[in-house]
């Protein structure tokens, strides 16, 4: 007769690490320089007690937790880009996402030519209307 455990164990492990995912929400925020955001993270762990986490240089304030989920405040955002990162670490296996911050910077002309948004790195536009 053949073992299949040792099979059944590694297909169980693929499957869970195939499946295993962090979402980072939101994915993309543009946040006025100085300003804050909530980064929300969860994860698709069915484990009650998986634990989750953010990596961040930027200062954080307040956290919120739940059964597959943690959210951050990020605030004073001064960097123009920034990537926090989001983990969960279920079942010994840990899932990293980034989210990817920008911030901006507006400014108002005394040359009555308009407003306009400074986005850091040389990049700006015009805000029409």
């Amino acid at each position: 007769m053949v073992n299949t455990r040792p099979k059944d164990h590694i297909a169980e492990l693929l499957m869970r690490v195939l499946v295993l995912k962090t979402i980072v929400s939101p994915e993309a925020p543009m946040v006025e320089h100085g300003g804050s955001v909530w980064i929300n993270c969860t994860t698709t762990c069915q484990d009650p007690g998986a634990r989750g986490g953010l990596e961040t240089s930027l200062i954080k304030t307040d956290s919120k937790s739940g059964p597959g989920w943690a959210a951050f405040l990020l605030v004073g955002i001064t960097e123009w880009v920034s990537a926090p990162q989001c983990y969960f670490v279920c079942g010994g296996d840990m899932k990293v996402t980034a989210a990817n911050i920008s911030s901006y910077r507006k400014w108002q002309s005394g040359q009555g030519t308009g407003e306009g948004v400074w986005m850091g790195q040389g990049i700006w536009g015009r805000l029409l209307g």
